[in-house]
């Protein structure tokens, strides 16, 4: 029993290793893609992204501050997490605010992806994976932006992450062979939650999946349209 714990930690301070490493290689590249983008002057060349600044911005900075300012077809989350830098005057009128959180979503996506792919893969398949979406031309853009893809995808990875380790806790002694989301898991996912109680891993992987998808789902876009006294369709129709 102690050489099995022994061994499950050492695992773990390996895979810590590792994803502490790709971290670090993911932000150098994010800082040295924004700091190359915001030498040329590009970072705000989108209108989306120049909005998405000054909707943060009349979070504290305008003739009625507060949660009205946020609007309705687009999500909080994002802007919420912009808010507090482009209260500064000088991050605000660069975009270098808005490109903050952007580029911190960023280096969680590029380590998501090793995460997902390295639970189940070699060290060299999940370097790639994790090279391939790092190194996508349009996403070093948006990460240096005010722009929220970067945030949506890597709230979208991460529910998938936990997800998937929620799901190869209901199967362990197929952790290994388990494929990523394969036909029937739903199905067969709730049948074995119901046959069996949750672990407390097991419900953490759930609960982290709900919750980190959540802010971005559609559902919830409807619900804050609604909320907003628009209708659930508005926040589709961009």
């Amino acid at each position: 029993m102690d050489i099995e714990r022994d061994s499950i930690g050492e695992e773990r301070l390996r895979r810590n290793g590792e994803l502490t490493l790709v971290s670090g290689l993911a932000f150098l590249l994010s800082v040295g893609i924004f700091a190359w983008f915001y030498r040329r002057g590009d970072i705000l060349l989108y209108g989306d992204a120049v909005a998405r600044l000054n909707i943060a911005r009349r979070f504290t900075d305008a003739r009625n501050p507060g949660w009205e300012q946020l609007g309705s077809v687009w999500l909080p989350l994002p802007h919420l997490l912009v808010a507090p830098f482009v209260a500064n005057d000088w991050l605000w009128r660069t975009g270098v605010g808005g490109s903050i959180p952007s580029m911190l979503a960023y280096v969680l996506g590029v380590v998501g992806i090793y995460r997902l792919v390295r639970a189940r893969a070699s060290v060299a398949a999940a370097a790639l994976a994790a090279a391939i979406y790092a190194f996508n031309p349009s996403l070093l853009y948006m990460q240096s932006t005010a722009m929220t893809e970067s945030i949506f995808l890597a709230a979208v990875i991460w529910s998938v992450v936990y997800f998937d380790e929620f799901l190869r806790g209901l199967f362990p002694a197929r952790r290994a062979q388990f494929p990523l989301f394969p036909h029937g898991a739903p199905s067969s996912a709730a049948g074995s939650a119901w046959r069996r109680p949750f672990s407390p891993a097991m419900t953490d992987g759930f609960l982290r999946s709900s919750s980190v998808f959540g802010p971005c789902s559609p559902p919830h876009a409807g619900s804050w349209c609604v909320l907003r006294g628009g209708r659930p369709d508005d926040c589709c129709a961009r």
